[in-house]
């Protein structure tokens, strides 16, 4: 009896020895899977390489600006619209808007537009890069928040 004993414990320290490999195996996995997916989320543009969304007010002139590169040889052509945004009633509402289209891989859009006190703005911006495949791009960027 002895015997049947020693091989149930040391059975059972076997299975317990291998579901604990099991337990790190699965957890090693896990981890590797979540690497490899958050970097799928993230994928990078093909024809828009940065942008820069900005938005100043000095004396009730409200200044909007949308910056974007995209890449030599591969960017043919960008377009920049831009959204002059005042939060009112609860709602981001639009209140000037103009766009550009740059026929290079570089381009700025800036624009002034007069703004009252007491409420708050932002910039809206939609960057479209198209590229020597015939593909496109589009990214929308929002300034930070000013209030005036």
């Amino acid at each position: 009896m002895k015997t049947s004993k020693k091989k149930y414990k040391s059975k059972k320290g076997v299975f317990f020895m291998k579901t604990r490999k099991n337990l790190f195996a699965f957890i090693a996995l896990c981890i590797i899977f979540s690497i490899f997916a958050s970097t799928t989320v993230f994928a990078r543009s093909l024809y828009i390489d940065t942008t820069l969304t900005t938005i100043s007010i000095s004396s009730g002139t409200a200044t909007a600006k949308g910056n974007v590169t995209g890449y030599s040889g591969v960017t043919t052509q960008l377009k920049v619209y831009l959204y002059l945004q005042q939060y009112k009633n609860g709602l981001w509402q639009d209140i000037a808007n103009w766009s550009d289209t740059f026929n290079t891989y570089k381009g700025t859009l800036t624009e002034t537009s007069n703004v009252t006190s007491g409420y708050k703005y932002r910039v809206k911006a939609i960057y479209y890069g198209y590229g020597i495949g015939g593909g496109y791009d589009e990214i929308t960027t929002y300034s930070n928040e000013v209030t005036y």
